[in-house]
């Protein structure tokens, strides 16, 4: 397998790797978003119980208050609190805080700059349960009937009764003593225990439901992490394989290509690279020892003709010197010029002829060794023989 099919192996693992992880962090954001929506919403529902529940107390305790003292102001605020239970009246800002005991407290109520929205209303947003949405409107139900005793109560207070069959009022005058009866009997408890039942049932169903959703989404978000957690040590053993890959693969053949570069480099071209593999560094590898081998059969072959070259000089100049010896026992003057004019040999005879040692003359020019007319006199037949191919007899008559 090729060095390139495995780094594409190992780039495409890490790649799907990093996309899976991140698509495991997306699902951990969403369950974390999932969780923080089902608390919400959890807190919202027990708010809303909550607020029904307090709605109540504090219905009955300004009915209870005004059939009491019989000052109006309670029934005002007794009011109040059914109009914004109801929608009809905006709600106070911070509502669902500690808000009626202050506004007793203080004997005035803060402007109402809320929105108007019942309970009903707030219930619809929240995607209870049906069950848990009967149980909220049955405790509804039973609180709008606990209202109409209440409001019996505080009517009594103001001479208010039920007409009778001929349309006439049954009473004119007030009774407080009836009212508190109503407020304060067994009957009004009994009637405010069929409003806390269906809430307190509503909140244990609410409470189950929500531990479980919350209990899931968390679940979910701990599997995703922990998936999220072997991506990640997926990832780096895959990273930690590659470089093992890329170690074993390229970084030791090159070490060793790098050894034998430098055994060449000190002249020790015998060494071979033992690479076999069938990859980019194995074709590298297998070129070196190629080149390795072109080298040394070159440097073989060069040092063979240096050696061939030597010799050949040498016998050139055994030949020379026995030219030489020769020459110099003939009684002619003779001499060799190469194509440039610069003296090559000459012979004892041509030294005593000219009286010129030949040791101050091989190797010069003839301007260098005669004057230049006569330089110029033997110039021109060399030109002669050099043009004609030759051999050019002449005679001269040299000065005694």
């Amino acid at each position: 397998m090729t060095i390139r099919t495995i780094l594409t192996l190992f780039l495409v693992a890490i790649v799907a790797e990093l996309i899976l992880l991140a698509v495991v962090i997306f699902m951990m954001i969403a369950d974390q978003r999932h969780l923080v929506d089902t608390e919400n919403r959890r807190y919202k529902a027990h708010r809303i119980a909550d607020e029904l529940r307090q709605s109540s107390d504090d219905l009955t305790r300004m009915a209870r208050t005004y059939v009491v003292t019989g000052d109006p102001v309670y029934e005002e605020y007794f009011r109040d609190i059914l109009a914004i239970r109801n929608g009809t009246q905006p709600r106070p800002k911070n509502y669902d805080r500690i808000y009626w005991d202050l506004v007793i407290a203080e004997g005035k109520r803060p402007k109402a700059t809320g929105t108007p929205l019942s309970l009903k209303d707030m219930m619809a947003e929240l995607n209870l349960s049906k069950k848990e949405r009967a149980l909220l409107a049955k405790a509804q139900a039973n609180s709008d009937s606990l209202v109409s005793l209440e409001n019996t109560a505080m009517n009594a207070m103001k001479g208010r009764f039920a007409e009778s069959a001929e349309g006439s009022p049954a009473r004119q005058e007030p009774d407080p003593e009836l009212a508190r009866a109503l407020m304060f009997g067994q009957v009004y408890h009994q009637a405010k225990a069929q409003i806390m039942r269906p809430i307190n049932g509503f909140l244990v169903s609410l409470e189950q439901r929500m531990n479980g959703e919350v209990a899931r989404a968390r679940q979910t978000l701990r599997t995703n992490v922990s998936t999220a957690a072997i991506l990640v040590a997926l990832t780096l053993l895959t990273l930690a394989a590659m470089a093992v890959a890329i170690g074993r693969r390229v970084l030791n053949p090159v070490r060793e290509l790098v050894k034998q570069s430098n055994a060449i480099a000190q002249g020790n071209y015998g060494n071979q690279v033992s690479l076999r593999a069938n990859d980019e560094i194995g074709s590298l590898a297998r070129a070196f020892n190629r080149m390795s081998q072109a080298v040394e059969l070159d440097i073989s072959r060069r040092t063979a003709a240096e050696t061939a070259l030597r010799n050949s000089q040498e016998e050139l100049r055994q030949s020379q010197l026995l030219l030489e010896k020769i020459l110099d026992q003939m009684p002619a003057h003779i001499f060799l010029r190469d194509t440039e004019g610069k003296f090559v040999l000459v012979n004892t005879r041509y030294e005593d002829v000219y009286g010129i040692d030949r040791k101050n003359i091989i190797g010069k020019p003839l301007n260098d060794v005669f004057k230049p007319e006569l330089a110029e006199y033997f110039r021109s037949f060399d030109k002669q023989a050099i043009a004609t191919g030759q051999v050019i007899e002449h005679e001269m008559r040299l000065p005694s």
